[in-house]
């Protein structure tokens, strides 16, 4: 068994995109750059789809194409200059609007692997919000009339919403005291 540092960068993809011809393009090409030197490298672009958007079928010379076409051409790169293990770069990504997505950054050879976590169904909800509604004291008391409200309320809301809308309800509980 063969051990070794893996270093990890993390990319916010919107901080990438820039008013400025061309810089958008060279701040990509600069983050494969900084991956490549830093191999054996995890790449992950938080909300990818800002990045690599759908192409127009009209003309490939908006800011937007041209940074799918850098994309591309960085990934493809990538796969070439790859040896072994210790130089390899593995490139991922998040987002919530996968059917935004170039069609060519999500075939294989690129993103060979994609991960789908479904939103919660009522069941998956209802354990969520029984979890959020204890603490160290006991639990909070709520009629099933007020839970049935909130479950359907929540009726296509993830994880990550239902935390805030809990987190903005004790803020205004807070202030309303």
């Amino acid at each position: 068994e063969v051990k070794f540092p893996v270093n990890f960068i993390s990319v916010d993809a919107t901080q990438i995109v820039s008013k400025y011809f061309g810089q958008s393009d060279r701040n990509l090409s600069q983050i494969f750059s900084e991956a490549r030197r830093a191999a054996p490298c995890i790449l992950f672009f938080d909300q990818i789809e800002t990045l690599v958007g759908k192409r127009s079928s009209e003309s490939s010379s908006s800011s937007s194409d041209r940074l799918v076409t850098t994309f591309l051409i960085e990934m493809d790169g990538l796969k070439s200059k790859q040896n072994s293990l210790k130089d390899s770069v593995i490139v991922l990504g998040t987002t919530s609007k996968k059917h935004l997505i170039d069609p060519a950054i999500l075939r294989p050879g690129r993103f060979d692997l994609h991960v789908n976590f479904p939103l919660p169904n009522r069941l998956n909800r209802l354990e969520f919000i029984e979890s959020r509604l204890k603490d160290d004291n006991g639990p909070f008391i709520l009629s099933q009339d007020d839970i049935s409200l909130i479950l359907e309320r929540t009726e296509g809301f993830s994880y990550a919403e239902m935390d805030s809308l809990f987190k903005e309800a004790a803020i205004n509980a807070l202030r309303a005291d």
